[in-house]
């Protein structure tokens, strides 16, 4: 009897510490491809009755990584979590990075992360519930090679690059993404989603003189997507255009130059969109904005704030 009281008082004793701290493991999506970037937000709910600084060395925030059959993932370096930072009591800390960088996620698999965030001072830690994510692959549907600009001006053999595009189902909602790698494919430099692609899309894709990629896809009834990449994987440009009397194509002009003609501009930003660390941020017209282009962001807030929506331009018509 006093050994089921002493059992008792310690499983009491460890719900009272959990509930000091508890930790979360959060994730702005449930699947990724093969070198996606993979954003969590760790988020630190502080009930001890006293402030907490955390981030103040590179062990205070640390991960366990494993497959579904038990396997855990190499890491490949480790994860950047120094950054000093204050959660007051009764308040919220979130820590956002990107794990891809610095875990071997390349195998398409179910996997499992778990958070340890030990308290300086305490002697103690505290674990997130796991979070479950999936890495599939996605089906190539176009990839095409280009010279990198600049390169081989020495009078050397100029660098050569592979653009991709790849359509992946989940959840039924069928996305198209961007890939950019090494002439090999086993170097990968840059992979992200465009946007939601209609299932019988086929986009129309060309690359100008600059060896910037230019894609137009459908993703609705009558409606497109049109973005332009640059040979660094950088988000350049994004509009969105209806059908009108005519359907919005993509057409390459004099110098090399490629431009969209037919269909109605709607939506023409000053610049593309910065992307978000990790979010449930709302999509223009089912079009997410593009990856940052860091391995991995710091940045800390007490509470989740409110995005604004990207403001609106006048209407713009191109002639077909």
């Amino acid at each position: 009897m006093k050994r089921f009281v002493l059992v008792l008082l310690c499983g009491l004793g460890m719900c009272g510490a959990h509930a000091q701290v508890r930790v979360e493991v959060l994730t702005d999506q449930e699947t990724f491809l093969p070198h996606e970037r993979i954003n969590l937000a760790v988020r630190i709910t502080n009930f001890s009755g006293q402030d907490l600084m955390l981030g103040e060395d590179d062990e205070w925030l640390t991960f366990g990584v494993q497959a579904r059959d038990g396997f855990i993932v190499p890491k490949i370096e480790e994860v950047p979590v120094k950054l000093p930072f204050l959660v007051k009591t009764s308040e919220v800390g979130t820590r956002r990075l990107n794990l891809a960088p610095y875990y071997d996620l390349s195998k398409p698999a179910r996997y499992r992360v778990v958070a340890n965030v030990r308290i300086p001072g305490w002697n103690q830690s505290f674990q997130s519930t796991p979070k479950d994510f999936d890495i599939m692959t996605g089906t190539v549907i176009w990839e095409e090679e280009f010279g990198f600009p600049g390169s081989g001006k020495d009078g050397s053999a100029p660098e050569v690059r592979k653009y991709a595009l790849m359509r992946s189902t989940q959840a039924k909602v069928t996305r198209l993404y961007f890939r950019l790698t090494d002439t090999s494919g086993r170097l990968v430099y840059r992979v992200y989603p465009i946007g939601n692609l209609v299932s019988f899309g086929n986009p129309d894709r060309q690359i100008d003189s600059e060896s910037r990629l230019h894609v137009l896809h459908q993703y609705g009834a009558r409606v497109f997507n049109y973005c332009v990449l640059s040979p660094d994987g950088d988000w350049l440009k994004r509009e969105d255009y209806e059908i009108t009397e005519s359907r919005p194509t993509l057409r390459g002009v004099e110098g090399g130059l490629v431009e969209v003609v037919g269909g109605l501009a709607r939506f023409v930003p000053k610049e593309a969109p910065v992307a978000p660390v990790i979010s449930a941020l709302p999509q223009e017209n089912g079009v997410p904005p593009p990856p940052a282009k860091d391995p991995g962001e710091r940045d800390l807030r007490k509470k989740d704030s409110k995005t604004s929506k990207p403001e609106k331009s006048k209407k713009k018509t191109r002639n077909p």
